[in-house]
Order: structure tokens, then sequence, then C-alpha cells
């Protein structure tokens, strides 16, 4: 005789104590989820706006602080939460974004000091050769970016364009006049020119900045041939220009000197 598999209660049991039973099953196997691991998850997506700005950073924060805390409480709630796996997306997702835009930061900065640094030196190189007041063109020009330097490569032409401007004129002898440029001149091949520190950086969507201080040194003939140095500090911008002609689109990026260097005292570039 083939017995059925029946619930372990007597015969006298009711119907409404098995319903029960399986009631309370269920109540015991029920797991909540987690809503922090949920946010550390929806925080760890939106942070990668932070490749768009960089006043998302905050939300990079806020996914590892929840993420970390959904990690947590599910770990203390004794198999009563869930959502682990969201927790953990969370935090990976936030912390590539962080890690992802300081590394691309880092090496943007690195790379506009390498460019600057690179201009300036090329723009030193133009007092260190013979007969440096054929350069004062290049010298002077070097306010504006490259693509504005129509007239440079010929120095007839762009000395008769500062004679017929008068403020073109005027500019160019108040640059004839500054005293750093001058001395410069004068010295030529005979100073040595060396990096000594970068005193800012700014880099935002309108402009971006290096201002390097550098080490000019030099034998004074006059002074029993004793070396001698002063700093000066100078300050370059990289520009950028649309340029539509032919009608190709294409963007020029070039830098230039925003203002004309200037002497700085010693206790202006200590550390």
């Amino acid at each position: 005789m083939n017995q059925q598999n029946t619930p372990n209660t007597s015969l006298f049991s009711s119907p409404t104590s098995w319903s029960n039973d399986s009631t309370e099953n269920e109540e015991l196997n029920y797991k909540q989820f987690s809503v922090i691991s949920l946010i550390a998850f929806l925080l760890g997506l939106a942070s990668f706006l932070v490749f768009f700005t960089l006043w998302f950073t905050f939300i990079c924060v806020l996914g590892v602080i929840f993420a970390v805390i959904g990690v947590v409480l599910i770990h203390r709630s004794e198999g009563t939460l869930t959502g682990l796996l969201f927790a953990r997306l969370g935090l990976c997702l936030s912390t590539i974004s962080f890690v992802g835009v300081s590394f691309f930061w880092v090496s943007y900065d690195y790379n506009l000091r390498y460019e600057a640094d690179q201009f300036f030196n090329a723009w030193f190189k133009l007092f260190a050769q013979e007969n440096n007041i054929e350069n004062f063109p290049h010298i002077k020009t070097a306010l504006s970016p490259y693509w504005e330097r129509s007239d440079v490569e010929n120095p007839e032409t762009w000395w008769k364009k500062q004679y017929e401007n008068k403020y073109l004129h005027r500019d160019i002898h108040s640059a004839a006049d500054n005293k750093l440029l001058r001395t410069m001149l004068a010295l030529g091949g005979d100073m040595k020119i060396t990096f000594y520190k970068t005193l800012s950086v700014s880099i935002s969507s309108e402009e971006e900045r290096v201002t390097n201080i550098y080490t000019i040194t030099f034998n004074d003939k006059n002074d029993n041939n004793t070396t001698k140095s002063f700093f000066i500090k100078i300050n370059g911008e990289r520009k950028t220009h649309i340029d539509n002609s032919l009608n190709q689109k294409k963007r020029l990026t070039g830098w230039a000197l925003s203002t004309l260097p200037e002497f700085i005292a010693p206790d202006a570039v200590t550390p």
C-alpha cells in the first residue's frame, strides 16, 4: 500500500496550522534589499560625469562612502539584507572614475608644464644668438600666438607696420624700454638660463597659463669677472584658434607670452 507524503502532524492537526508554518518559513527566508547599496550603484554610474568637469568629484567620494556603508551593513545584517553586488559595483565604478580623472589631470598638468618650458627656452635662445637685435621682432611678437605673426619673418615689413600704426609704434617703444629685455640683449650668449621653479599653473575652460621662475647667471666683466645671478618671472598662455580658411576647419593651438618677463626679488622665490 502506497503511502502519501503528509506533513509531520497528527491526524487531529488542522490545515490552518499547516498554512501558518509555511508563512513563517517564507518570513524567515525573506531578505530586504539594501537601499544604501542601490544608491551607491547609482552614484557609481553618475561618477563618470567627473570626466567632464571636476565639480563632480564629490559624486565619486559619495559613491565610495555609500558603497562601504552598504557592504558593512550587509555583512552585519546576518543574512537579512541583500544587494552586496550593487554595493561592490558602486565602489568599483566610483573608484575607477576618481583614479582615472586624477591620472588624467596629473598627466595634463605635467604636459602643460613641459610645453611651457619648451616655449620659454625657445624664446630665451633668441637672445643667445649673434646679432640678437635682429631677433627683436620675434622677441616682441611672442606676446601673440604664432598664427598672428604674419610679418615677423620679414623684419623690414614688420618694422614698417610698427612705424605706420601709432599704437603699435608706441607699443614697440615700451618694449624697447623694458630694462629686462635690454639687459638680456646686452648679455646675449654670455648668460646661462636655468629653470628654478613653477610659480603657478592655471587650468580652466577659459585659459591655460603657466608662470615659471628662471635664474640668469653671468660673468660680470666689470667686477673682476665675478659670477652674478638674478631671477626673472615669465608668464605663458596656451591659446586656441579655429581656422576656417579654404573651407577647412582646423584647430590651432600655440603658446604666447601673456606679459613681458620681469625681474623678481630673491625673497619672492624662496620655497
